[in-house]
């Protein structure tokens, strides 16, 4: 081969190696130039970083621990709003409860217990006694209390007014027998919505109330002649605002003294009420230093045992006081 046609084809060889590398290049060139059509601050070096990105796997940002906003489908949110957002819901709640509490605080006993739990309904005028179903013939009378089922009643809501349940067997509740005077209670059926069944509770301002009659709000539930003997009817009677119309209701779980039920804050007849007058009595522990019971029966006993334990006479522990009158 001579000189001249070696070095033509040296030409073509390296022509050839010219082409197979500009081939392999133009790729990268080709991209560069798209991303630096769309931001001109992309540099060549940029965008094969931009490729190399693209390779790796996207992690979820929503299990990034910074507060970058991200965008989805529920508009833009950080976790620091979703803290806030939670603190608020749990302030709400809060004060939710405590809104219920103050509110369950301020019902009555009838209604701050559940309506599955047991009340003894107790005329004022019949201290030591409960209003008693008598289960053979569903009658309604007033008897010596003994927290048996047959005195033991739920009090339940019916829109503006309450009917009575009896927790003995079959669920009877307490309705009147006729819309007169002197007509007596029975319970002989379960709840119907009747108006006979409905009553209204009026709070007479002492820790009991009157059970006005739907039908007839003037008729109360009113022990027969204010008698505390047992199997004395309980009746509708004209209002008339008298002991033997007011009646409590005692928690069946009461550590209370059944004896001491039918006492409201003003369980007596007005001519037995006792106004201080500023006098004091200690007369009734003089008596007896040593006593380990004492009985006082006066106002002005009262304020004598306020007087003794506050000069440090006795301070009374480990003895008895009883209030009578």
């Amino acid at each position: 081969m001579t000189k001249e046609g070696f070095t033509k084809r040296r030409i073509l060889c390296l022509a050839a190696v010219l082409f197979l590398v500009v081939a392999m290049i133009m790729p990268a060139f080709q991209a560069a130039a798209v991303y630096a059509e769309e931001d001109p601050a992309y540099s060549e070096d940029e965008v094969l970083d931009q490729q190399e990105e693209e390779e790796t796997v996207v992690e979820d940002p929503l299990t990034d621990d910074d507060d970058t906003v991200y965008e989805g489908e529920g508009g833009e949110s950080t976790e620091s709003e979703e803290e806030e957002e939670e603190d608020s819901a749990s302030k709400e709640d809060d004060a939710d409860e405590e809104k219920e509490a103050e509110e369950k605080a301020a019902l009555p006993d009838y209604e701050a217990y559940g309506e599955d739990e047991g009340f003894a309904i107790v005329p004022v005028c019949a201290g030591s006694s409960s209003v008693d179903l008598v289960e053979k013939t569903g009658k309604i009378t007033s008897h010596k209390s003994h927290r048996g089922k047959n005195q033991a009643w739920t009090i339940h809501k019916y829109k503006d007014y309450y009917y009575f349940e009896s927790l003995a067997s079959g669920n009877r509740v307490v309705q009147a027998t006729d819309i007169s005077q002197s007509s007596p209670l029975e319970a002989q059926t379960k709840f119907s919505e009747s108006d006979k069944q409905l009553f209204k509770l009026e709070d007479a301002g002492d820790g009991s109330y009157y059970i006005r009659s739907k039908i007839d709000e003037k008729l109360v539930w009113d022990i027969a002649g204010g008698s505390a003997e047992n199997a004395t009817t309980v009746q509708l009677y004209t209002l008339n605002r008298s002991i033997a119309q007011r009646f409590r209701f005692m928690h069946l779980t009461t550590v209370e003294e059944m004896s001491d039920w039918g006492a409201s804050r003003q369980d007596c007849y007005a001519a037995d009420y006792d106004v201080w007058d500023g006098g004091k009595d200690t007369s009734w522990y003089y008596a007896d230093k040593s006593a380990p019971i004492y009985q006082i029966d006066s106002a002005r006993g009262l304020a004598g045992l306020s007087q003794l334990v506050r000069e440090g006479t006795c301070n009374f522990q480990g003895r008895t006081i009883q209030l009578t009158r």
